[in-house]
Order: C-alpha cells, then structure tokens, then sequence
C-alpha cells in the first residue's frame, strides 16, 4: 500500500450497495463512512484502502463482492469490526 490522505466519495459504491445488498445495513453504512483514503494499492491502479493493513487486527472478517454495470467485480473487504478496510476493482490487466 502505498500511503496518501484524500478525500474520497462513497457514493457511486452506495447505489451498488443498496441496489445488490439492500438488507445489508452494516455493508451500506460501513461504505458511508469511507470519506477518507489512507492509501492506495501500490500496483499503480489506485484501488482505495480506508485503513491501514497494519491496523486490520481482530477477527476476521468477510468480502462482499458487488458488480458495477459493466459487468467489473467491485470486492470490498470488510474487517471484523465491520469497517471497510480496502475496495478493489476487477480491472486485474490494469494491475501489475
């Protein structure tokens, strides 16, 4: 990961969310809260992560997989205390 601090708008990660996962409250407002990114994925595709992976401690947690209308896979890893802790595009051949 490769360290910044921006701010970030969860929105269009919202309308998947509650489009696909509408009885998924933790899920949607987990995404809400993602209005800061801590770093972005060091392979240059700038996948957003809102906390640190130094900091992802405790029990495990679960992915939730969504997918835009381009048909991409959207991964968003939850952490064990239900904080979204990285989101990933299934853009894989813009990744190294």
């Amino acid at each position: 990961m490769e360290p910044v601090d921006r701010a970030y708008s969860p929105f269009w990660l919202l309308d998947l969310a509650r489009s696909q996962r509408p009885q998924d409250d933790a899920l949607i407002a987990a995404l809400a809260a993602c209005t800061r990114v801590v770093g972005e994925c060091d392979c240059g595709c700038g996948d957003p992560y809102f906390v640190d992976p130094a900091e992802w401690g405790g029990p495990p947690g679960r992915t939730v997989e969504l997918r835009r209308a381009d048909g991409v896979t959207v991964l968003v890893d939850m952490l064990g205390d239900e904080r979204v802790g990285h989101v990933e595009t299934g853009e894989w051949h813009r990744k190294r």
